[in-house]
C-alpha cells in the first residue's frame, strides 16, 4: 500500500471528523485500489488523459461556435432557454451534450420550411453527438485494448520465455535435450537466483568470495548482467553436439589422424616401389 494511498485516506478521514461526515464517502473509492479490474479501468481513462483533455476542450469550443451561430441566427427559438449569451452557451452545452438528438430536441420544433434550423440542427448533431462524443468513447476503448495487449503480451512471455536468459521455448524445444520445461525448472529456476541474491544480502561482506563480491557490486549498482542473457549451459552442449561434450571435435581429430596415416603409407610404399 503506498503512503500517497494511505496520506488521502487519513485526510479525508479527518477532514470527514472535522468539517462533515459526508466527506467520508469519499473513502468508497479505495475500491479501486483494492479491484485489480477497477485499476485497468481507471488506468484506461488516465493513461490518455491528454488526449481525452484535448477531444473536451475541442468540444466545448465546437459547441461555443454552435452557440454564437444559434444566438445569432435563430434568436427567437433561444429566447425561451436564456436571457444572455454566457447563459444560452451554458444551457446548449448542458442541454445539446446530454439530449440524444442534440439541442434540437430541448428548442422549440423547426418548422419544414425553416431550412436554415433543419440544417443547424442536424450539423450539431451530426459533429457533437456522434462526431465528437463517439471520439471520447473510441479513445477510452482504445485504452482498454491496448492495456489488453499489453497483459497478454506479458502473460505469452513469462509463459514462453526464460525468466533467466530470455530464450524463448521454442529454441530450447529444438536445441535442447529435455526441453523449455526442463530448462527453467532445473537448469534456470528462477527462484534459485532469488535465493542466491537474498543469500548474498544476508551474509557477511568479510566472507564473500570472489565471484559473491563481483555479483554483490552488480546488485548494488542495479546491474542484472550477472544473468546469463540469451545463454544457457544446456543449450550450448546442445549445439557443441547433443550433450556429447567434445565428442565431434575428438572424433573429427581421429578421422584426421587416419586419413594422413594413410597418405603416409602411401607414400611410403611409393618410396619401396622406386
Amino acid at each position: 500500500i503506498n503512503a500517497e494511498y494511505m496520506g488521502a485516506m487519513l485526510l479525508f478521514s479527518v477532514l470527514g471528523i472535522v468539517i462533515s461526515p459526508y466527506l467520508l464517502s469519499v473513502q468508497l473509492l479505495g475500491l479501486i485500489h483494492e479491484s485489480p479490474v477497477l485499476q485497468n479501468v481507471a488506468l484506461a481513462i488516465t493513461s490518455n488523459s491528454h488526449t481525452l483533455s484535448m477531444t473536451v476542450i475541442l468540444a466545448v469550443v465546437v459547441v461555443y461556435l454552435f452557440t454564437v451561430a444559434g444566438t445569432y441566427l435563430f434568436h427567437s427559438d433561444f429566447e425561451e432557454a436564456c436571457t444572455s449569451f454566457w447563459e444560452c452557451f451554458v444551457w446548449t452545452l448542458s442541454n445539446g451534450l446530454r439530449a440524444g438528438g442534440g439541442v434540437g430536441e430541448q428548442l422549440p420544433p423547426a418548422k419544414g420550411s425553416n431550412h436554415g434550423r433543419v440544417t443547424y440542427d442536424l450539423l450539431f448533431f451530426a459533429c457533437i453527438n456522434i462526431g465528437l462524443i463517439n471520439m471520447v468513447f473510441g479513445i477510452i476503448i482504445d485504452a482498454f485494448a491496448a492495456l489488453r495487449d499489453k497483459r497478454q503480451a506479458r502473460e505469452e512471455d513469462q509463459r514462453l520465455r526464460c525468466f533467466i536468459c530470455g530464450i524463448d521455448a521454442d529454441t530450447l524445444n529444438r536445441t535442447t535435450q529435455h526441453g523449455f520445461l526442463h530448462h527453467t525448472s532445473k537448469v534456470h529456476y528462477m527462484w534459485d537466483y532469488l535465493h542466491f541474491m537474498h543469500y548474498l544480502k544476508r551474509k557477511d561482506v568479510d566472507e564473500y568470495t570472489g565471484q559473491e563480491s563481483y555479483v554483490s557490486e552488480l546488485m548494488m549498482r542495479k546491474d542484472m548482467s550477472f544473468f546469463p542473457l540469451g545463454k544457457a549451459s544446456d543449450l550450448l552442449s546442445t549445439e557443441d553436439g547433443d550433450g556429447a561434450g567434445d565428442e565431434p571435435s575428438t572424433s573429427k581429430l581421429t578421422h584426421i589422424e587416419t586419413r594422413l596415416r594413410a597418405v603416409e603409407e602411401h607414400i611410403a610404399s611409393m618410396r619401396t616401389a622406386s
